[in-house]
């Protein structure tokens, strides 16, 4: 499958092009000609936008540049910049961070510039929808739709159905020995063959390393924190995810059976042909896998031993891996529990019955490190002497409390919660106490009073401490034990990234609106032709990209007079011209009017329809906005 006589033109363009390479992909085809989809204008417009939308795209790579330095340059130039760097591809050093692990140990992080990120997110926009049809199920990690809530339910659910033994993998150094040429085989093996892809990802991966002034060369491995590095990570254990699958839940003659709740088999799927006595000798065994972290459940030790000598066999000869030996090992849930993803999850009995059932818990040990930090972020509170500041630094705060209960509550987490929230309490009460003395008192809030998080706090009478704002306004700490508990939901088979049914099952299941593409059918034609008139500083790349979305916004109407805009009269509105070339371009300083409309803000034309004119005296007011 290539990409010759075909057009993208559009977002929908581009969206409809991926779900059929994801088609293709199913029908075992192979995908060529990759680098002419990758040098699409739409494409690369979405790559950007993609990778603007991340908090990385502020942080610089070697040559101190950010993504506002690319927002900031002309149409044509950026895209002429990133088609000749995709003709002859040659990426520059990748700058090594280290961050802090929970069990003391640094993490390294690599950071390539700007240009290589657009590259590498262009090259995961083609690659991800081709995977997507070959990859196993029960792969959670970063892969769309999916997180570490359906890996924990995928555990759950086997415990239940009596998979009791598991073995617990640990990959030593795992994105440090992948190997490239290996890689490179698979990238063919599976259908990529595109000569001009596989070599610009082969220099990709050998991108040099700058670690505290010494330039080191890649000669194995995937830094952390690249863009394209999960992906390729994925791809790399397919075959070991398959290799587990192959033993029960795709094996050719096992039978699958669907019964209803009385018991009563329902419907019966077959694999292939079936012999119920050549099935006697198959080992129920299954695989959930998180990018590096795995977990195998059966229901027996013996072949557990078994299937480990296997496995470590397999991670040594095909993949060049080693499993470690201290982190490796095989665990009977019902004695001990299972560490995954931060849970610990034990099969235990289900209270009033005398049924095992798998629960998960939070893992304690994970957790107090991320609680240290909120702690060390409210203790520094007392030193911070600027109000306004501590109000920033507690909306912070929150914002880690918030996110750090959310991920925890799909376990059985009301205890660890409320154990978050006394460890907090006493340094919160400290730190107040010592900027306010015997004024302190008054900054003991119920958290049904506080201005800030409303939704979350309303109606609950909790003690907290806030800081007055102005006019009675108190922002406050809140409490990790708001949130609800919701336990973790299976992934459904249903959902895909890369279908339109697939897309429409994920967003009833959510409950989030659909996209609206209408404004896509004639949007681009319009922004091609306009692109030769409007000329200068203010009409940079970060314009023509951000159109589209205030376009789509706005639903394609005329944000004073209400009236639908067409090709020939939508103008997009800058809001305040005057805030500077970093701000000028965002989204929200961006307005979709139409002709008449637009030439009436800036005093061109008279009109007396009352519906508009108090609008349109409202944009002519912040058109003087000079800050």
């Amino acid at each position: 499958m290539g990409i010759k006589g075909r057009k993208i033109v559009s977002e929908i363009d581009l969206i409809q092009f991926q779900d059929l390479i994801y088609e293709k992909s199913k029908q075992g085809k192979p995908f060529y000609n990759i680098i002419d989809f990758m040098s699409s204008e739409q494409v690369i417009m979405k790559s950007i936008h993609n990778i603007k939308s991340n908090h990385g795209s502020k942080t610089a790579g070697v040559d101190g540049k950010t993504i506002n330095d690319y927002l900031k340059m002309d149409t044509d130039e950026l895209l002429t910049l990133i088609r000749e760097q995709l003709k002859n591809y040659e990426p520059q050093v990748v700058l090594r961070r280290y961050i802090d692990k929970t069990n003391g140990k640094k993490r390294p992080l690599g950071i390539p510039v700007m240009l290589d990120r657009i590259i590498q997110e262009l090259t995961k926009m083609a690659l991800e929808p081709f995977f997507e049809a070959k990859f196993y199920n029960h792969s959670y990690g970063y892969r769309p739709y999916r997180n570490a809530e359906h890996a924990e339910a995928r555990i759950i659910s086997l415990i239940n159905s009596k998979a009791y033994i598991a073995i617990e993998g640990d990959i030593k150094g795992f994105f440090d020995n992948i190997r490239h040429n290996k890689l490179i085989e698979m990238l063919w093996g599976y259908g990529i063959r595109d000569k001009r892809l596989l070599t610009l990802i082969k220099k990709m991966l050998r991108s040099s390393v700058y670690d505290n002034g010494e330039i080191i060369p890649a000669t194995k491995g995937t830094p952390q924190g690249g863009i394209i590095s999960p992906l390729l990570a994925n791809i790399y254990l397919n075959g070991f995810d398959w290799l587990v699958s192959d033993l029960w839940e795709s094996h050719p003659r096992v039978k699958v059976y669907v019964r209803n709740r009385n018991g009563k088999t329902i419907h019966e799927k077959y694999y292939g042909a079936l012999n119920n006595k050549k099935n006697a000798h198959h080992e129920k065994v299954h695989l959930i896998r998180f990018a590096d972290d795995w977990v195998v459940l059966c229901k027996s030790e013996e072949f557990a031993q078994k299937f480990l000598i296997k496995l470590r066999k397999y991670f040594q000869h095909k993949l060049g891996l080693e499993l470690s030996e201290e982190k490796t090992h095989i665990t009977d849930c019902r004695t001990k529990p299972i560490k995954f993803l931060g849970f610990k999850i034990i099969a235990e009995r289900k209270r009033l019955t005398d049924r095992i059932v798998g629960k998960a818990f939070p893992d304690w040990d994970r957790v107090k490190s991320k609680v240290e930090e909120i702690r060390k972020l409210i203790y520094n509170l007392r030193n911070q002497p600027n109000k306004l500041l501590r109000i920033r630094d507690i909306e912070t705060i929150n914002s880690k409390i918030i996110g750090l209960t959310n991920y925890y509550s799909i376990a059985i987490a009301k205890s660890t919660f409320d154990k978050i929230d006394q460890q907090l309490y006493y340094v919160t009460k400290s730190s107040f106490k010592r900027l306010y003395r015997r004024n302190s008192k008054e900054h003991r809030k119920k958290l049904s009073q506080l201005s800030n998080r409303i939704n979350r706090h309303e109606g609950y009478n909790f003690i907290t401490f806030a800081e007055d704002f102005e006019n009675d306004t108190w922002i406050g700490i809140t409490i990790a034990s708001l949130t609800k508990v919701k336990y973790a939901e299976p992934f459904n088979p249903n959902w895909s990234y890369y279908t339109a049914r697939g897309r429409e099952s994920w967003h009833k299941a959510k409950q989030i609106p659909r996209k609206w593409y209408l404004e896509d059918i004639w949007t681009n034609y319009e922004h091609l032709g306009m692109r030769a008139t409007l000329r200068g500083p203010i009409y940079n790349f970060e314009y023509w990209m951000n159109r589209q979305y205030v376009i789509k916004r706005d639903k394609a109407k005329c944000q004073a007079c209400k009236n639908f805009v067409y090709p020939s009269n939508v103008h997009i509105h800058h809001r305040r011209p005057y805030i500077g070339i970093n701000r000028v371009n965002k989204v929200s300083n961006l307005l979709t009017l139409c002709k008449d409309c637009h030439k009436q803000v800036h005093g061109k034309v008279v009109t007396s329809d009352v519906k508009t004119i108090r609008k349109i005296n409202k944009l002519i007011e912040e058109l003087r906005v000079q800050e």
